[in-house]
């Protein structure tokens, strides 16, 4: 399956785990995430070298204002 689009060399974290990859997601939903391999085939790849990738968090720290 190719993906839609990657987010490569990020700095991945996981329950059990940190290493360097990449997430490769598909019509909005990861298909994959593995260790950087650079030979994904997609349209679109996002360089987020140095940076830290959470997959599947959501921020849930939301204020509301009520009326």
């Amino acid at each position: 399956m190719n993906p839609d689009r990657v987010f490569a060399n990020g700095r991945i974290v996981t329950p059990s785990s940190r290493f360097t990859g990449d997430i490769g997601v598909k019509n909005g939903k990861i298909c994959f995430i593995s260790e950087s391999s650079g030979s994904q085939h997609t349209a679109e790849v996002i360089d987020v070298t140095g940076k830290y990738v959470l997959p599947g968090l959501i921020d849930a720290h939301v204020h509301f204002q009520d009326p």
